[in-house]
This record gives structure tokens, sequence and C-alpha cells, in this order.
């Protein structure tokens, strides 16, 4: 797998990608069934799927006193990943001035022009922007795409209390959510550019 640090957003040339946006720690069921939605996505297109994640974790910047224990690191995550089908794992430094970008600003900065996306699949709790002040319906707004299918939220944050660190356990395949479904009607929402 192919692994980039977006320290700066020039464009990325990859051929019609299929990007799927998160933190992926703990690369539980939900983040999954996003990424094989995703993968699929791509090969559909003959383009590649890739993974866009943030480092450090968004909340280790705007409030570390409140941070949750990461349950893998980076490498794990890219290990979790590539077994999935990721081709390519972007890695977009999270820092306070991107926190103050505009949920529009990013979705054209970064998702469009740096990364080209195509097709961006992500889970119907995605946040985005400025005080999180972009969601499906603003990614939407700002493409050709079509509505935002609703299903069930996943979330791992509930398990990482009592999580070992991710050092003491693997976490691939960790059960923190039921098994989704990554289609029209599904747990999750794809768009297209």
């Amino acid at each position: 797998m192919e692994r980039m640090r977006l320290d700066t957003l020039s464009p990325r040339g990859w051929r019609e990608p299929a990007v799927t946006v998160g933190n992926f720690d703990g690369v539980h069921r939900g983040h999954r069934s996003l990424v094989e939605a995703a993968v699929r996505q791509a090969r559909e297109r003959r383009g590649t799927a890739v993974a866009l994640t943030f480092d450090p974790h968004p909340s280790r910047v705007l409030s570390p006193d409140r941070a949750p224990s990461t349950l893998m690191t980076l490498d794990q995550r890219a290990e979790a990943l590539a077994a999935l089908g990721i081709e390519c794992l972007a890695v977009l430094p999270f820092t306070f001035e991107l926190s103050r970008e505009s949920a529009a600003d990013f979705a054209r900065k970064v998702l469009r022009e740096a990364m080209g996306a195509r097709v961006v699949v992500v889970g119907e709790n995605f946040r985005f922007g400025r005080g999180r002040e972009g969601d499906l319906a603003a990614l939407a707004s700002g493409s050709r795409w079509a509505s935002p299918s609703w299903g069930r939220r996943r979330s791992c944050t509930r398990a990482r209390p009592s999580a070992a660190p991710a050092s003491a356990r693997p976490w691939r395949g960790a059960p923190c959510a039921p098994p989704a479904t990554c289609s029209a009607g599904g747990s999750s929402w794809t768009g297209r550019w």
C-alpha cells in the first residue's frame, strides 16, 4: 500500500479515486463496511481505493485533556486498511489551522483538489470543517452527488475506556459495532463528484 503524508495539498493524480474519510482507530466493523464500499466503488471505476485519515487525532489538538487513548498506531491502521483493499493511505496532519477551515473549503481543497475524489464514502455521523459545521448534507450540497441515505450510527467511542492500549492487542476486526451494509439505503453514504 502506498502511504503518503499530505503536508501540501497539491493534486495527487490518483486514477478515479474512491475516498473514505475517518480516523479508523480500531478499524471496527463500521469502519470495515465503509472501506469495503470505497474499495468496491474504486474497482467498479478501475480507480484507486484511498483512505484519508488524520494524524494526530483531532481531539489531541482541540482538547488534549479530554482526548481518548488510541486503540491503534498509525502503522497498525495502515496494515489493517491494506488488508481490506485500500491501495493508498493519505495522512492529513491535523493542526489547529486545519480545524479553522470551513467545511466548504475542506471539501474543495482536500477532497476535490488535492485528492481528486470522484467518490466519497463516509458514515452518517461524519462531521468536518470548522466547529464540525459540515455534515453529509453540506458535503452533498457542494457537489453533483445524490442525497445521502441514513442508517445506524457506528462508533468505537464507548469501547475505549475498557480497551487495552494499541500495543497490547490487535484491533483488526474489533467488534465495536454491528455489521453494516454500505449500499443505497445502508448505513453510510456514497457520493460522486
